[in-house]
């Protein structure tokens, strides 16, 4: 059976987008169907983290096409007060960015869409890769503005903040839910970031070759990153 997927741009307004975070986590139920997975394994924590340092690493190496390699780009770690949230968000089974889900962290979110009911499995690496991170075919190394992530046809900003240097914190979640009015399955993915990237009038890391420390980095055991 075929699927479809869609997708939302990490939003460019950073002052409009970041909202005081929620301290108390109230778990709601899913409030468009029946949700039957939403645990994010070790296994899905080592792929997510990896997929995104591993990306990473090759921009910084300044092996993507059409794209300067990075003096600057720190190496990502898993954070579990960004996942509890972003997976919180997931299990509202609602395909929208969640604006209360801190200050200074940024968001990526994905949703498939799945002929019937099969029980379909999750898959962080195509989603981060395949609709995320492709979007670096549309982008030109520049500062950001302000249409650069609004317009699905030529957004940029899941890219950009994969790729945004100061960034090295992510958290993920999703879920599996059966649609009941629609019959079908969907997989709604979120990923939060932080420090937030995607700032306005901001290159989303410094070009040239690695350079921890005169950036006031060390290096990482992942060549071409850096560690704060």
């Amino acid at each position: 059976m075929g699927f479809i997927t869609k997708m939302d741009s990490h939003c460019p307004l950073i002052v409009i987008c970041l909202e005081i975070m929620t301290m108390v986590i109230v778990s709601h139920a899913c409030q468009n169907g029946r949700i039957y997975d939403n645990k994010v394994t070790g296994n899905d924590i080592q792929t997510i983290v990896n997929t995104h340092n591993n990306l990473r690493a090759m921009v910084a190496r300044g092996q993507l096409r059409n794209q300067p390699p990075a003096q600057n780009m720190q190496q990502m770690t898993w954070d579990s007060q960004l996942a509890q949230r972003a997976q919180y968000w997931a299990n509202q089974c609602v395909y929208a960015h969640d604006k209360n889900r801190g200050n200074d962290v940024g968001q990526n979110i994905a949703q498939e869409y799945f002929s019937g009911h099969s029980n379909r499995q999750h898959n962080f690496t195509k989603v981060i890769y395949d609709l995320w991170f492709s979007e670096h075919v549309r982008y030109r190394y520049k500062k950001l503005g302000p249409g650069d992530s609004s317009d699905p046809a030529t957004a940029t900003g899941h890219y950009t903040q994969i790729v945004w240097a100061n960034t090295n914190r992510v958290g993920c979640g999703f879920a599996s839910y059966y649609q009941t009015q629609k019959r079908q399955d969907q997989i709604f993915y979120v990923c939060n970031y932080a420090p937030s990237g995607n700032f306005i009038g901001q290159y989303p890391y410094i070009s040239g070759d690695p350079n921890c420390r005169a950036n006031g980095l060390s290096n990482s055991n992942i060549n071409g990153l850096c560690r704060r």
